[in-house]
Parts: structure tokens; sequence; C-alpha cells
């Protein structure tokens, strides 16, 4: 049985036979500490019966919208960091927590975990870079548009792999040939007019409503919704639905993690949230100041470590400022993703994959290894399957093997002969984790000068840009 912490003081006292199991989770945000204020696991035995306590803010961890200036691990064992404003909660560390519960869940009843792979057909992980194309404030437009055109021009043999998220701030009045500057097969998001949100739902809405109807003009039909730096606040969910956006991602709800539909002001929303992993040039730039050399090892170095294991997807992101500027950064950022067990795929792509897969997913039974059905009520015809895989963790044991789902569920499958077998990461590297500190608080404008500045600022140039329309007539 599987319960919340509340009910183990009315439960302990009947057991003797009781184990902590520890992680390195810190009991405030799920952040990585060496402290003893860890989240833990606790079971409790008595013959055959066994009780699994779990942290009893689980649920709101997961859904939690706060932010705060977080510490980015830049090497394996956290002694180099970066600061970042982030989702004060790591989200990715509470799923790892969660699988953690189900894996020892396994190991009491001595049975394996059976559920579908991640990933299309038997990939270990998948790789996309998303370009953010951002105003290039500290540049003259001239040479922030040339950096763009170098950015595409690289970009054109690697749009398998590549989103661009367009920002409309700065590209006055010509939006129409800047848009057009990206057609061509790329994949395309809404990454706002301005560079930023706001508190109320109001101008939120105009912001995106401004570059929706920029991005119809040209492409049509967008799927994704970008949201800038690390602003959110929970009125967007229903701005983001309202315009059909399929997914989006914000890192001020959600990194390095693996896409799911969030739930927020207790409602599960409608489209997919997809993080993404946070680090990017101006924050390897923190510690190893204008060491280009480090630098750029430390993309490839970040890249190998989330393709070294398959809990998280290797979705990074950067800004043609820096790639238009460094060549070298985008080619190492690209041929990282070059490998034979790893998927290149757009975030477009990304959305339907894990969409198809929910829909697989509800029209399954995967009850045992001799169990898996298709439900009698469901639509699913097995040969929607072919891109799907089943992923068989047995207990006490360190891999994962994949198997063809649609072998599966025609009993063909040799359990000895998988499609795919590898290692169950055991998160020894600490690239890219978030590190708890004990003066880490709440951003918000009361607690925070530079984020009510920023706050001032987004305001200013609202209705800036309102005022430009009226005297100019546009």
């Amino acid at each position: 049985m599987i319960t919340s912490k509340e009910n183990f003081d009315s439960i302990s006292g009947r057991y003797e036979n009781t184990d902590v199991i520890s992680t390195n989770f810190s009991c405030k945000n799920y952040s990585i500490t060496d402290s003893s204020q860890t989240i833990d696991i606790r079971i409790l035995r008595e013959g055959s019966v066994s009780y699994i306590f779990y942290d009893k803010n689980l649920e709101f961890s997961f859904s939690d919208s706060r932010q705060s200036v977080k510490r980015i691990s830049l090497n394996h064992s956290g002694s180099k960091w970066c600061s970042e404003t982030l989702c004060y909660t790591d989200k990715r560390n509470v799923k790892k927590y969660m699988k953690k519960i189900l894996r020892l869940s396994s190991i009491e009843l001595n049975k394996p975990l059976i559920y579908l792979w991640k990933y299309p057909e038997s990939y270990k992980n998948i790789f996309n870079l998303r370009i953010d194309v951002d105003p290039d404030r500290n540049v003259k437009e001239s040479i922030a548009l040339l950096r763009i055109n170098n950015t595409t021009h690289q970009s054109y043999d690697y749009m398998d792999r590549i989103t661009m998220a367009l920002n409309y701030y700065r590209r006055s009045p010509d939006y129409k040939s800047f848009s057009e500057s990206f057609l061509g097969g790329f994949d395309i998001a809404n990454h706002n007019f301005f560079h930023c949100h706001f508190p109320d739902k109001f101008h939120s809405k105009k912001n995106i409503h401004y570059s929706f109807e920029l991005l119809k003009q040209t492409f049509g039909k967008v799927y994704g919704f970008i949201s800038p730096e690390y602003f959110w606040y929970n009125s967007l969910a229903k701005i983001i639905e309202k315009y059909k956006y399929k997914y989006a991602s914000s890192l001020g709800f959600d990194y390095s993690n693996y896409p799911y539909k969030p739930v927020i002001s207790n409602k599960i929303r409608n489209y997919f949230e997809i993080p993404s992993q946070p680090l990017v040039y101006g924050k390897f730039q923190q510690y190893y100041g204008h060491d280009h050399e480090k630098i750029v090892s430390s993309y490839q170095k970040m890249i190998h470590a989330l393709l070294s294991q398959s809990d998280e997807p290797c979705l990074v992101y950067e800004h043609p400022a820096i790639l238009g500027q460094y060549p070298e950064i985008l080619n190492t950022i690209l041929e990282c993703g070059d490998n034979p067990e790893v998927l290149p795929i757009t975030l477009t792509e990304l959305y339907q994959w894990v969409k198809f897969r929910n829909t697989v997913l509800n029209g399954l039974s995967l009850m045992s290894l001799d169990g898996v059905r298709i439900n009698k009520n469901s639509n699913l015809d097995i040969k929607d399957t072919n891109r799907v895989s089943v992923a068989i963790e047995f207990p006490l044991n360190d891999t994962i093997k994949i198997f063809s789902l649609k072998d599966l569920l025609k009993g063909e499958v040799d359990l000895n002969d998988p499609l795919n077998e590898f290692s169950i990461a055991k998160d020894s590297s600490l690239f890219g984790s978030t590190l708890s500190y004990d003066e880490e608080k709440i951003i918000d404008i009361f607690t925070s000068r530079r984020h009510l500045i920023k706050i001032y600022n987004s305001y200013f140039l609202f209705y800036k840009h309102k005022l430009k329309k009226i005297l100019l007539n546009i």
C-alpha cells in the first residue's frame, strides 16, 4: 500500500520492521542538498503487508508555480555553479521521487515495472535545440538581424532537430519580412510579442495576441508557446488554452523534465508542458567568464550528461545573439545530437508523440508480461502501435529492456532478446541539477527590486508601443 506520511504515526506503532530510504532531495523544494533535511521514503512491513509512505507535500510540489533564484551545477560534482531564476520546486526530482517509490513497490511485490517507453521506437533519448529569437538589446538592430541570418543559414541542414521561437519586440515595422526569413521548413513557436509576461490577464492576453496574429499571417497554425525568461503567472494557462496552443514551455513553471499535462489552479490543462534545460551561454559565462574554450566544452559535457540517461529528454535552447556570433557553438550543440541511440525531433513532433503515446496508453492494459492487451472499449488498432515500445524493469536489476508493443500484443516476444537495453541512471552526475542553499527565497515584486524593475519596464514598453501605433497609424 502506498500512502502519505500523514498516516505514518497512526500505522507505524503496529509494526517493528521499518526501513527509511533516503534521497538527496531537499525538504524545501526537491533541489539537491547535502544536508540532513532531505525527503525520505518509509517502508513498514508485517508478513505479506507493506506500507510505503511518501512526502505529504507531493501533490502541491508538482503544481508549484513560484519562482526563486536557483543555483545550477555546471559540473558532475556540483562544485561549480551558476544562478538563474526558475521555478522554486525542481519538478524533475519530484518525478524521480515518484519513480523511486514505484521501483520500491516493484521490489516489495517482486514484480517487474511495465510501462510504455517514453520515446519513439527503441531510442534511448531524443534531441531538440530550441532557438529563442529574442530582441538583442546590446547591439544595433542591423547586427542583431545579421546574427539571426547567420543562425538560420547554418541551421538549414538540421531542421529535423530545431524549433525557432519567434519574439517580435524590436522588429517593427517590418514584421512580415522578419517572419518570412524563417520560411522553408523550420518548426515555429510563439515567443510573445514583448519579451515578458504581465501580472494581469488583460496585458498578457494582448501580448500573446499580437504575436499570434503576426505568426498566423506567415505560418498559419503554430502549435507551441514559449514563455520569455522566467516569467510565469497561473492566469496564463487559460490564455494558452484560449489560443489553442498544444504545448508550452515556461522556465518559471518547470524545466529539465519529461513532457506532461500540467496541473494549474487545480485543473489538468489541455496542453502539454515541454520543459527545457535552462543552461545557456550566459550561465556558463557566469562561472567561466570569457574563457570561450571552457564554455564550448561545457555545452558538450552538458549534452553528453543528458544523453547518457533516459529519464530526462535532451531539450536545450540558445539564442541567435550567441549562435550567430559563435558558429562553433551551434556546430557543437547540433553535432552532439548525432547519436544512433538518439532521435532528432522538433517540439511540434514531440508534442505529437506524447499525445499519441497518451492515446495508446489509454487504450491498453499493461497488467503483466503476458497480459498486455488492447482494452475492449478502445478504438486503438494494433497497426497504430508500430513506433511504440514497452519498457520492462525487473526487481533488483539495473537495466531497462525495450520490447516492441506490437510483438507483445501478438505474444511474439523473447525476453532474452530486447530491441534495446541500457542501464538505469544512477544520478551520479549533478550536471544541470539545481542545488539547495540556505538563502534561497521566493521572488515577487515585494522581495526583488530586479523583478519589480522588469515588471515596470514591461508596462512601459507596452504603452510606448501602443502610442507608436497610434502616431504612425499602424
